[in-house]
């Protein structure tokens, strides 16, 4: 009985010390859990692109815009559509007033047409003339060197009483008459450059003058017997008259943008200097709006610069390439400039990075990887330092490679932080 008992005593000790011990273990483990760094892991992305993103917001400009004239003046009784809508040719847009300020352009262009066509013919004779006179002066200077050549042979002759003096003046008498002529043609060629110059410019004014009422005319054709005016293009009303009072024929009754598309307007942004730098001129960019999918990017390329700020703000100009529908005038555009690498080996979090100046060797930058060992209370799982150089980046991730490691499958420390070193025990949790 004494023996049983006794055996009973120590099995109760050693229970009670196996649980203490086992206690400990636990309480030592959750100890030490509590108290070691706690991790997040990303996992290391493998053939990825490098986005920056950039928020802008912008505005279109017509690159081409159109004033509606008729050269006379009108009264407009009213507009059939708003300023900022949009029109096609052969819309009616505007009615004006039949029995006011029309008249016959046909009537008032062909006396224009004979006057230009008689400035061209003036015009062609004293070219013709003038080519004539020329001629004349380079024959006459040829033949005043001839003379010049015989009145010296001429001179020897006399000084040795070989001719008489009567001859002798005789031949000056012709060699001065030839001289008197090359005068006289001189003078005729600056009277005709001087009249083919006064007809030049009477021609360009009846040409312009004629340009203006055939376009006046071309206007004029688009009214009906009614005074309707029809569009005689595709494009958004960028201004208009003010109906029933009488416009002078030399004021717009209408300006009209041509924009059909995107590839219409210029896409004008206000930015930073610093932004300003970054878009190199002829640069492509991707422009996204409302979070599009990349493959509803569009391509814009920057085409002017401005060098005189706008308060604080540069002015850039861009192209849209290949955007499709068509741009509202005035509205704002807003949407992200966006670049991107070519395909990159790898890409990590930017948390993921420390820089560490005291290992040139390994390029001063690194990232932690996990990896489990056993010890003594179990499996441990501690950071392991490889060294990397990186590349371009964006908001969140930053191209790496290494040489001292495979990095792919891998997965990265992404919370650094002071107490997170090399072979330093961790514990990894979840987000």
């Amino acid at each position: 009985m004494k023996d049983l008992w006794i055996y009973k005593i120590l099995k109760n000790i050693i229970i009670g010390f196996l649980v203490v011990v086992f206690m400990i273990g636990v309480f030592n483990q959750a100890l030490i859990n509590y108290f070691i760094p706690k991790v997040y892991l990303e996992e290391v992305v493998e053939g990825a692109r490098i986005y920056s993103r950039r928020a802008v917001v912008g505005s279109a400009e017509a690159k081409k815009i159109e004033t509606i004239k008729l050269g006379r003046d009108v009264i407009v009784e009213k507009f059939e559509y708003l300023t900022g809508q949009y029109i096609k040719i052969g819309m009616p847009l505007f009615k004006i007033d039949p029995n006011f300020g029309i008249e016959d352009i046909s009537a008032i262009i062909q006396p224009v047409k004979d006057q230009l066509q008689s400035l061209n013919a003036q015009s062609a004779i004293a070219s013709e003339r003038l080519a004539g006179n020329r001629e004349k002066q380079a024959l006459t200077k040829s033949e005043i060197e001839d003379s010049q050549n015989m009145l010296l042979q001429y001179k020897i002759l006399f000084e040795q009483n070989a001719i008489s003096k009567s001859e002798y003046d005789g031949h000056q008498k012709s060699h001065q008459a030839l001289k008197d002529q090359l005068t006289s043609l001189e003078m005729e060629s600056t009277q005709l450059v001087s009249e083919i110059r006064g007809l030049k410019t009477q021609i360009e004014a009846a040409e312009a003058s004629l340009g203006q009422e055939q376009v006046l005319l071309e206007y004029i054709d688009n009214v009906d017997e009614q005074g309707v005016f029809y569009s005689p293009y595709n494009g958004v009303i960028l201004s208009q008259a003010p109906p029933g009072d009488i416009i002078d024929g030399s004021q717009p009754i209408m300006e009209v943008a041509l924009v059909n598309s995107y590839q219409d307007v210029y896409f004008n942004l206000l930015v930073s200097q610093e932004l300003a730098d970054d878009l190199g001129m002829y640069r492509t960019f991707y422009f996204a709006q409302d979070n599009a999918p990349e493959e509803e990017w569009n391509k814009v390329q920057v085409i002017y610069k401005s060098y005189i700020p706008v308060g604080d703000k540069i002015l850039v100009r861009l192209e849209f390439k290949d955007k499709n529908g068509i741009p509202y005038m005035g509205d704002e555009i807003k949407g992200d400039l966006i670049t991107r690498t070519p395909l990159v080996q790898y890409v990590v979090p930017k948390s993921a990075i420390r820089q560490s100046f005291d290992d040139i060797e390994g390029g001063g930058t690194f990232v932690y990887v996990v990896e489990e060992k056993h010890g003594v209370l179990g499996t441990e799982q501690v950071v392991k330092e490889i060294p990397v150089t990186v590349g371009a980046s964006d908001d969140y991730y930053i191209a790496v490679n290494s040489t001292a490691a495979r990095l792919r499958n891998l997965q990265v420390v992404k919370n650094l932080n002071y107490r997170i070193t090399d072979n330093q025990r961790v514990l990894v949790v979840e987000e």
